[in-house]
C-alpha cells in the first residue's frame, strides 16, 4: 500500500454527506462550519453513543453473558476433508437465522507449516456487507487451530465459511461453527468503536460520500457480543467492507508485521529488483513489492535497482517489469527508479476534504507535502534520457502503481500490458488496539492534476499475453 504522510484533515470546511447504498433513503444534511467553531463528526456521534449505553443498561445492566450455540442446520462437509486441489472448502450457512448474531468458526487443520485462513463472508443482493477480522493461527506448527469471528448484519442474504491453507496437502479434520448474542453492551466498547469511528470519518478520501451518523447507527447492534470476546475489530472490519471505494481499506493483525524468524528474514531478502539483457541495448529491470518492513532491507531493495539501472549506459533502453509488484512503500518504489526521474513534482494525493498534497523528488529523498520520511542520498535523473517501457498487469498494485504513474510523466515512457488493479490511492495507518492496524484510503493520486479513471492505469492498448521479446521489438521503435 502506498501511504503518504498524514494531511491536515482537521481543517474545518463545508460538506454535504450522500446515502451509500446501504443507507439508502436516508436525509442528506448539510454541517456548516464557520470560522470559530467546527461541527466534528465525534459531535454528531455522542447522541448515538448515549443511547447504546442506556439501552445497554435498560436490557441487563451488566455484561454480555449469552452462550455460543452451535450451528446445527448447514451442510456440514464428511470431515476429515483433504486440502489439495482445491486447497480449501467452503460453506454455505442460513443467514436467516444468523441476522444481528455474531458467528464463530474454529477449524483444526493438519499439514505442513504454511499460512492457514479461516474467514466469514456475508453479503446482500450481491455485495459484501460483512467480512471477519484477521484470524489467529500459527503458520509454524503442524497441527494449527484457527478461528475467525464476524458480525452478521440483518440484510444479509448469503453467509458462507471458507477454510484455506497455503501449504498442501494438508487435512481440515475438524470445523466447528457456533453463533451467539449478547444480552448487554460494555460502554467501554461503545466509546473505542465511537472514537474509532469519528477518526475513519475524518480522515476517509471519499468521506463526503458517507452519512456516518447511519453508518454508525448501522453497526451499532455488532457491540452486543457475547462475553468472550472484543467486538470492535469486528465491527470495524464491516464498516470498512461497506465504504465506498474502499478496496484499499485492511485491517490487519500487528504480529503478521513482525520478522519472527531468520528463515522469513532471509525469504524477504530474495524478493529483490533484479535486471538482465534481453536484446542488444535493451535491458529488464524486474520489480517486486517493496517489504518495508526492515530499514536494512529496505536500503537493500532501493541500492539493487539503483545499480542495475545505474551500471549501463545513459543511451540503454530499459522495460521496468511491474507486472508481479503488487505494492509497499511508494517512497521506496519511488527511490528505487529516482535515476530515471527527474527532479521536481510527481504526482499529488488529494485527501478528503479536497486538499493537494505535492509528492516530489530530490536529491536527497521523496518529499510528501514537504516532509521528507526517508532522507537518503539518490541520483536522481541520472538516466532521465532513456526511453523506458513500463510493462504493467491486473496484479500492479497501490505502491507500483504510484511507480508507474511516476514513469508516465515521461516523455520518452510508455504503458504496455494490462490495466492495473486500480489501488492507486494512499492509505493512513490507524491503531485498532490491542492487536490490529487499520489501513484506511486517506488520499487519491492526481496526475497532471486529474483523476485516473477507476483510479488505475490503464495502458493505449490491452495486450495481456506479450513476450519479452515483443515488448523489446516495441522500445526499439519508441
Amino acid at each position: 500500500m502506498g501511504t503518504p504522510h498524514r494531511a491536515d484533515v482537521r481543517r474545518c470546511r463545508r460538506r454535504t454527506s450522500l446515502s451509500a447504498r446501504l443507507m439508502r433513503g436516508a436525509t442528506r444534511a448539510t454541517f456548516a462550519a464557520t470560522p470559530l467553531q467546527c461541527v466534528r463528526t465525534s459531535q454528531l456521534l455522542k447522541p448515538l453513543v448515549r443511547t447504546v449505553v442506556a439501552l445497554a443498561v435498560l436490557m441487563s445492566g451488566k455484561s454480555a453473558l449469552a452462550e455460543w450455540l452451535d450451528l446445527k442446520d448447514f451442510d456440514e462437509p464428511a470431515l476429515p476433508v483433504a486440502l489439495s486441489d482445491p486447497a480449501y472448502v467452503q460453506v454455505q450457512l442460513p443467514a436467516a437465522v444468523l441476522h444481528g448474531r455474531w458467528v464463530r468458526v474454529t477449524a483444526h487443520v493438519q499439514g505442513p507449516p504454511g499460512e492457514v485462513r479461516a474467514t466469514v463472508v456475508a453479503q446482500a443482493a450481491g455485495q459484501r456487507v460483512s467480512l471477519s477480522a484477521p484470524t489467529t493461527c500459527d503458520a509454524g506448527t503442524v497441527d494449527r487451530t484457527c478461528e475467525a469471528l464476524a458480525w452478521i448484519p440483518s440484510e444479509a442474504d448469503q453467509v458462507k465459511v471458507t477454510v484455506w491453507s497455503a501449504s498442501t496437502p494438508a487435512n481440515l479434520s475438524s470445523l466447528r461453527i457456533q453463533y451467539g448474542e449478547g444480552q448487554g453492551v460494555d460502554p467501554a466498547a461503545v466509546a473505542r468503536l465511537d472514537s474509532l469511528v469519528a477518526t475513519i470519518a475524518e480522515l476517509y478520501y471519499r468521506s463526503e460520500e458517507v452519512d456516518w451518523p447511519k453508518l454508525r447507527q448501522w453497526i451499532a447492534p455488532a457491540l452486543n457480543v457475547p462475553a468472550d470476546i472484543d467486538p470492535v475489530p469486528g465491527a470495524i472490519r464491516s464498516l470498512i467492507t461497506v465504504l465506498p471505494g474502499g478496496r484499499h481499506n485492511a485491517l490487519v493483525r500487528k504480529t503478521a508485521f513482525d520478522l519472527s524468524s531468520r528463515k522469513e528474514s532471509e525469504s524477504l531478502q530474495a524478493a529483490l529488483p533484479a535486471c538482465r539483457t534481453i536484446a542488444n541495448g535493451v535491458h529488464l529491470l524486474w520489480l517486486p513489492g517493496t517489504t518495508h518492513l526492515d530499514e536494512e532491507l529496505d536500503e537493500t531493495y532501493v541500492q539493487a535497482a539503483q545499480q542495475c539501472l545505474l551500471s549501463q549506459p545513459k543511451q540503454t533502453r530499459w522495460i521496468i517489469d511491474l507486472r508481479e509488484c503488487s505494492g509497499g512503500s511508494s517512497d521506496l518504489a519511488l527511490s528505487a527508479l529516482s535515476p530515471l526521474l527527474g527532479q521536481g513534482e510527481l504526482f499529488q494525493w488529494q485527501n478528503g476534504q479536497g486538499r493537494r498534497i505535492q509528492v516530489a523528488i530530490t536529491d536527497e529523498g521523496v518529499s510528501t507535502g514537504g516532509s521528507i520520511g526517508r532522507p537518503s542520498k539518490l541520483p536522481v535523473g541520472k538516466r532521465m534520457t532513456a526511453p523506458v517501457i513500463a510493462w504493467i498487469g491486473r496484479t500492479t498494485a497501490s505502491a507500483c502503481e504510484v511507480a508507474a504513474a511516476a514513469l508516465s510523466r515521461r516523455s520518452n515512457t510508455r504503458l504496455l500490458g494490462e490495466p492495473s488493479a486500480g489501488l492507486t490511492t494512499g492509505n493512513e495507518v490507524v491503531e485498532v488496539p490491542p492487536h490490529h492496524l487499520l489501513y484506511l484510503t486517506a488520499g487519491r493520486l492526481l496526475i497532471d492534476s486529474r483523476h485516473l479513471d477507476e483510479d488505475r492505469l490503464t495502458p493505449d492498448r490491452n495486450e495481456p499475453n506479450l513476450t519479452e521479446a515483443e515488448v523489446a521489438e516495441r522500445l526499439r521503435d519508441h
